[in-house]
């Protein structure tokens, strides 16, 4: 057998081995789960765009991670997973939920890293995160405050403010 023939029967049988991966087409229930559903909406709806074939779930994570964005890369195709804590979801408020799937589909889909940036808040007489990219998931009241600015930094980081 020919090597380029053996690495396509052994990527055919990785890829269909594993039932969770989202092939074009396929229902959109099989790759996102329902509770997290409305908030992948409320991503795209900002977003002005799908996040086409990642993989949104609950799944177990290590240490103190609530939530995480993984690429696995087979044969050609780059498959992209977030994971969701469920212990910590059920028990999260609204606005931490928002910004715990905005954070990991900005790691997913728009290819963001951390940023530790904070500016001062005049309201609260506090510095506050200056963006959902912030490497700890926070509620604070400058979030119910300033939500809007949060999601516009999200998809346009050049508006952060320092």
């Amino acid at each position: 057998m020919k090597k380029s023939n053996f690495l396509s029967l052994i990527s055919a049988i990785v890829l269909s081995s594993c039932g969770e991966y989202y092939v074009s087409g396929s229902n959109r229930a099989d790759y996102v789960d329902k509770y997290l559903e409305q908030y992948v909406e409320e991503f795209e709806d900002a977003y002005g765009a799908s996040i086409g074939d990642v993989r949104v779930h609950f799944g177990g994570l290590s240490g103190p991670q609530v939530g995480y964005c993984s690429i696995e890369t087979y044969a050609s195709s780059e498959l992209r997973y977030v994971t969701i804590d469920p212990k910590y979801w059920f028990s999260a408020e609204e606005e931490q939920k928002i910004n715990l799937i905005f954070h990991e589909l900005g790691h997913c889909v728009l290819n963001r890293d951390h940023t530790d940036d904070r500016f001062y808040y005049d309201e609260l007489n506090v510095h506050v995160p200056s963006s959902f990219m912030f490497p700890i998931n926070f509620l604070n009241w400058s979030m119910r405050d300033l939500i809007d600015y949060y999601k516009n930094e999200m998809f346009y980081p050049e508006t952060r403010r320092n």
